[in-house]
């Protein structure tokens, strides 16, 4: 008589494995969503058609270079092309598309501060300098714009102040732009202060 060798069934998981396996689950979800919602902020914020066109550029680069990974380079070939990793690779690409924008605009800012005498050299032109650079060039560049009861000498004098209250209060940005939610506080603070000292009468 043949004698048919039993197999032993295989082990079940166990708790402790289940557990791991959901945990290393939990934190991938947390990762991809934190990714996703990165990538979003620095690509797409403020949000504009343009802004939300560079975002959906952004993934769908992320989404060639997951596809390339995962079929080129890969030896395990089954797995899925769509993926969260799909937000982590937007997640970088968008940090280096702020970074590079932002290098841009406090480079540009600097030379503003540089050509209208705020700094001798745009290298060493600060936040606050780079604010002041920016207020004078847009009144160069755009006269009809200009307001009505300040000459170019009380307008370099408004921003220099509103500059420096934007940097004291702590929300000058590095390339000198100051956030619309401050702006109008400060300005009004400025204006009430040029009144007092008697160099803006006019104001409004």
């Amino acid at each position: 008589m043949t004698r048919v060798a039993a197999h032993d069934p295989e082990p079940p998981m166990s708790d402790e494995y289940e557990y791991t396996a959901q945990k290393k689950f939990s934190i991938a979800r947390v990762l991809f969503a934190v990714a996703g919602v990165c990538a979003f902020l620095w690509t797409a914020m403020p949000v504009s058609s343009y802004n939300l066109g560079g975002f959906l550029g952004i993934l769908a680069l992320a989404f060639l270079i997951r596809l390339v990974s995962v079929r080129v380079f890969r030896r395990e070939r089954d797995l899925p092309v769509w993926s969260g990793w799909i937000f982590v690779i937007a997640m970088v690409l968008g940090f280096l598309t702020f970074t590079g924008r932002r290098d841009q605009a406090v480079q540009a800012a600097s030379d503003h501060a540089e050509r209208q005498g705020v700094v001798v050299d745009a290298a060493y032109a600060k936040p606050v300098d780079r604010c002041l650079g920016d207020a004078l060039a847009a009144w160069d560049a755009s006269p009809t714009a200009r307001p009505q009861t300040m000459t170019k000498g009380t307008y370099r004098i408004f921003f220099q102040r509103v500059c420096a209250m934007a940097e004291q209060d702590g929300v000058l940005q590095e390339d000198g732009v100051i956030p619309n939610r401050a702006a109008p506080a400060i300005a009004r603070a400025v204006i009430a202060g040029m009144r007092a000292d008697g160099l803006f009468a006019a104001a409004r």
